[in-house]
């Protein structure tokens, strides 16, 4: 990232304390699944905001957050000092920890890759997770807004997903499909300032949300 991009990021997320992004988790989809989760850690590719990161690392799980970007695993190492395990890496080319998981989070980071190399990711982690392992996937679908405006920001987006897509990422034959939704969410107007966007050309976003269990 360079210095604006730091920046922008700051002013959308800088606010956002401890207490705010274990709000943030208790709400996520994986938390209705969490008394079903194996022994074992969490993996957490493209770590960004890193909220159930955090939630699983002070419930005393530890945690490896992958990122190409040393901003964000210095970041979460300093919001949570409890089992946080930064690991630089960038995907797909990236290696990732030689330990096997509880628990793979792939939230909002396969759509900066193309889908071979999504596929590639995903059968990485495939040999990194036991029976009874769970993934948790959220991509932006076809449908998404960026998918369509021609806007100097769609440029680092490589794939909008379908969603016969996004269930091939896991297929099958090896997984079981516990949870499959479609998100749609409007930006706010601040939200729309923050990224540079002209009142009205785009509002919302468009995404799939997957949870898998390996077999």
């Amino acid at each position: 990232m360079n210095q604006t991009e730091i920046k922008d990021w700051e002013k959308r997320t800088g606010h956002l304390s401890k207490v705010d992004l274990l709000q943030l988790a208790m709400v996520s989809e994986i938390r209705i699944y969490e008394n079903d989760l194996p022994k074992g850690g969490v993996l957490d590719i493209g770590i960004g905001l890193g909220s159930e990161a955090i939630y699983f690392s002070e419930k005393g799980r530890k945690v490896f957050a992958v990122d190409k970007e040393v901003y964000f695993l210095d970041r979460i190492k300093e919001i949570s000092k409890n089992n946080i395990v930064a690991f630089e890496s960038k995907m797909p080319e990236g290696i990732l920890p030689n330990e096997t998981f509880a628990l793979v989070i792939l939230s909002n980071i396969l759509h900066f890759l193309n889908y071979s190399d999504s596929i590639s990711v995903c059968n990485k982690i495939t040999k990194l997770m036991v029976a009874g392992s769970f993934a948790l996937v959220r991509v932006h679908s076809k449908k998404h807004p960026y998918s369509k405006l021609a806007h100097e920001k769609n440029a680092k987006f490589k794939h909008f997903f379908s969603s016969k897509e996004v269930k091939e990422l896991f297929p099958s034959k090896n997984f079981e499909m516990i949870f499959f939704s479609t998100y749609q969410r409007k930006f706010s107007s601040k939200e729309v300032a923050i990224m540079g966007l002209e009142n009205g050309a785009i509002n919302f976003k468009d995404g799939y949300t997957m949870i898998v269990k390996k077999k």
